[in-house]
């Protein structure tokens, strides 16, 4: 039988394949796309991904540590949805 700590690491695992994928899959050309335009900002959907919750949070981190501020952008009401990372590469800029 498989413990609960070898199920984390296998999950875990899985996510961060998903997580390097969808970085490089949907983010790098979403950033290369806002970059392209003068932007210091982009947002990308999680519409559509399974365990988008855990995946945002991988995408997170990994953004974070290459100097991007991102953030899971999650809300959903009778009238209104959202699901996407926001992420944001201006510090510094504005304030020259």
């Amino acid at each position: 039988m498989i413990t609960a700590e070898e199920a984390r690491r296998e999950s875990q695992a899985i996510i961060d394949i998903k997580a390097k994928t969808f970085l490089d899959d949907y983010v790098q050309p979403a950033i290369v796309k806002a970059t392209s335009n003068g932007d210091f900002h982009t947002e990308v959907s999680l519409d559509n991904f399974e365990n988008y919750q855990f995946l945002a949070k991988a995408v997170v981190v990994k953004l974070t540590l290459l100097g991007f501020d991102a953030q899971h952008v999650y809300h959903s009401d009778q009238r209104d949805y959202e699901n996407y990372i926001f992420i944001r590469w201006d510090k510094g800029v504005l304030s020259k």
